[in-house]
């Protein structure tokens, strides 16, 4: 079935027009609801803190959470008191917010939590309730919180709305769920304060994702990618879009077995530790916070954010941020 739905909702595979009655319910449903907190029948919460959202109207990853890590990290350099806050996705934490430390387990607290946790350093917090998070931070003194997703959390106020396309997959066959991956229809961009492309774009602003080198996950040794071109690799990827990651490996010479998890899923430990001793396996950030049973043999690939400095400028003036020079990337 999920194979099904992909295809149609991104290869224009046929039979899609049987989920058109269950997607005309899922709209209604949808600007219902949003119509209903404009008008002030469902409550919204305000927080003593500038909130900005960074999110997205399709379901899985459009490369959210870097960029969210990327303009925490900025704004908390340019000297803002920052915070992050998310759902905690694929984490089991229930009932008050949770505090993320790199050390926190990410069965309790979502394997992005912890990634961005981990990348940046900064407050993090993840709760179900984004609103008791976001007091949380508030009450811990952040004055800025950006919001891992939550685009269609509407209890959340938020002074700024970011919403990441991905400029490959863009918005898939238009159609919501479950006819197409949008959660909301394509007319809510029209609402954001701006919209990123992830993937180049000449004419709106936008960003990649660059994978460069790998870092041992045991000794700290770094490597340049094509230091493993003549090397037996598996590369394993449980984000939203494996194939991406793939493909950034072989673009460096390197010739992969390829471990396609599910999003938010994880690796057996088969998986994890293949028997021939001479293979290293490379993995997405996202994946290795959820192990800790890795050895030396073990190799983290981060991905960088590159943008140009006029994206960037937009990207941190609407945020609320100043405009800097120069192309920017996310620490690793």
């Amino acid at each position: 079935m999920a194979r099904w739905l992909y295809a149609v909702w991104y290869q224009q595979a046929r039979g899609g027009f049987v989920l058109w009655p269950l997607e005309a319910l899922f709209r209604t449903g949808v600007l219902l609801r949003r119509w209903l907190f404009r008008i002030g029948a469902l409550k919204s919460y305000a927080v003593d803190a500038r909130v900005v959202v960074v999110g997205n109207i399709a379901v899985g990853g459009a490369g959210k959470s870097p960029l969210t890590g990327w303009l925490a990290t900025q704004l908390a350099a340019q000297g803002a008191t920052v915070a992050i806050v998310s759902r905690g996705y694929g984490g089991s934490a229930r009932g008050a917010p949770l505090r993320v430390s790199s050390d926190t387990d990410a069965a309790l607290c979502g394997d992005e939590a912890k990634m961005l946790a981990q990348a940046t350093g900064l407050p993090m917090y993840v709760a179900r309730d984004r609103v008791a998070a976001c007091v949380r931070a508030s009450l811990d003194g952040a004055q800025l919180i950006v919001c891992d997703d939550g685009l269609q959390h509407y209890r959340l106020r938020r002074d700024v709305e970011i919403a990441v396309v991905d400029a490959e997959r863009r918005h898939g066959n238009g159609h919501c769920l479950p006819a197409g991956p949008l959660r909301e229809p394509v007319s809510r961009l029209h609402h954001v304060d701006l919209v990123v492309f992830n993937g180049s774009q000449d004419d709106a602003p936008s960003f990649v994702l660059q994978t460069s080198h790998a870092i041992n996950v045991v000794t700290g040794e770094q490597q340049p990618l094509a230091f493993f071109a003549d090397a037996p690799v598996r590369a394993l990827a449980g984000i939203a879009h494996p194939q991406r990651f793939f493909d950034a490996l072989r673009a460096h010479g390197l010739s992969v077995e390829q471990i396609d998890l599910a999003d938010h899923g994880s690796a057996t430990a088969a998986q994890r530790h293949p028997h021939d001793a001479e293979q290293v396996v490379l993995m997405t950030d996202k994946d290795v916070v959820k192990y800790d049973d890795l050895t030396a043999r073990h190799w983290r690939v981060p991905a960088q954010v590159v943008m140009d400095a006029d994206a960037a400028t937009q990207l941190l003036t609407v945020a609320g941020g100043v405009p800097i020079d120069g192309g920017e990337r996310c620490n690793d």
